[in-house]
């Protein structure tokens, strides 16, 4: 029944013609059932009831007049039903939906062009990543993110040895917000989501006691993240080809990348040099949790340069908006 309803709520012109027919007809019925007769005695006409197929008077203009007076009503009202039901929400709703998705397409079409030339403000930098499928069967649009200090301009890092940043806590959510607002929360529209890859530069220490944390209802050692893709291989795109190549053929320009396929990484007692890109990236995604619990955040695996540089000693966030092109 309410698909009928919905049907004829879409085709207005259809049930106003149906009702119209219906109106005429019952109209007709009612002159045929009510028969003005004479009563005795006196020259006024009375309505009485009379039974069905009783042979009626043509030239009753009492009658006649009824029946046009509802037909005309029921054409007026046939007439405010179409207009009202031509505006009908299914139908509007539908026109509405349609253009919010094109605006989002269109919107979202303007930002990845827009950050694809870079998008540098006081509180973060955007610029593309060379791959458009950093994580294996992942494809999409992917940006590296700087979140900045506002007063330094600086990229916001970790000190030297650690995994967190209480120091800078307050910068760090004040870049994150100004992010969301103004990249994040327009690419979400288009399916987007955060990929985190920690790093620290080379300079090793005894491993030390890790002191857990809570990251809401889960603990900040438990880490799941995408490993790094067979190092024996590269991989490399352009629009019309995909290429597997080994190792000996690739140079510094190659970009790595990552498998689909997704790892657990436990933090027990201790945590040395080589645990914290994980560490890091994993603080960062609680974070951003915490801030904003609705957008999706996974882990890259992280990695630990061959050089002493403190610029080294942070988290990247990559921005990731699929493609919209079918």
């Amino acid at each position: 029944m309410n698909t009928v309803i919905a049907w004829l709520m879409q085709y207005p012109m259809t049930l106003t013609i149906e009702l119209l027919l219906v109106h005429i007809m019952a109209g007709l019925y009612l002159r045929i059932w009510f028969k003005p007769t004479k009563k005795k005695g006196t020259g006024k006409r009375k309505s009485v009831t009379a039974p069905l197929g009783v042979k009626q008077s043509s030239s009753n203009p009492v009658s006649w007049i009824f029946v046009g007076i509802v037909l005309c009503f029921l054409i007026v009202g046939s007439a405010v039903f179409y207009l009202i039901a031509t505006k009908s929400p299914i139908e509007g709703q539908r026109v509405d939906t349609e253009r919010i998705e094109m605006r989002i397409k269109v919107d979202l079409k303007n930002l990845v062009t827009e950050l694809s030339q870079q998008k540098e403000t006081r509180y973060f930098n955007i610029s593309p990543a060379p791959n458009h499928q950093m994580v294996r069967e992942i494809k999409g649009d992917y940006f590296y993110v700087d979140l900045l200090d506002p007063i330094t301009k600086q990229t916001i890092l970790f000190p030297a040895g650690e995994y967190t940043f209480n120091g800078s806590n307050k910068n760090f959510i004040q870049a994150l917000s100004r992010f969301q607002n103004e990249v994040m929360n327009l690419a979400m529209q288009g399916g987007a989501r955060i990929f985190i890859r920690g790093k620290a530069d080379k300079p090793t220490f005894s491993p030390l006691t890790y002191s857990d944390q809570a990251c809401g209802a889960e603990s900040l050692s438990k880490i799941w993240y995408y490993p790094k893709a067979e190092n024996s291989e590269y991989y490399y795109k352009n629009q019309f080809t995909r290429k597997y190549l080994p190792t000996a053929y690739s140079n510094s320009n190659s970009t790595a990348f990552w498998s689909e396929i997704v790892e657990f990484l436990h933090i027990a007692k201790k945590y040395d040099n080589t645990d914290l890109p994980e560490l890091r990236s994993r603080f960062i995604q609680c974070q951003y949790k915490k801030l904003f619990p609705n957008v999706q955040t996974y882990l890259l695996e992280g990695n630990v340069a061959d050089e002493v540089d403190d610029k080294l000693r942070n988290a990247t966030l990559i921005l990731f908006i699929p493609n919209s092109e079918p």
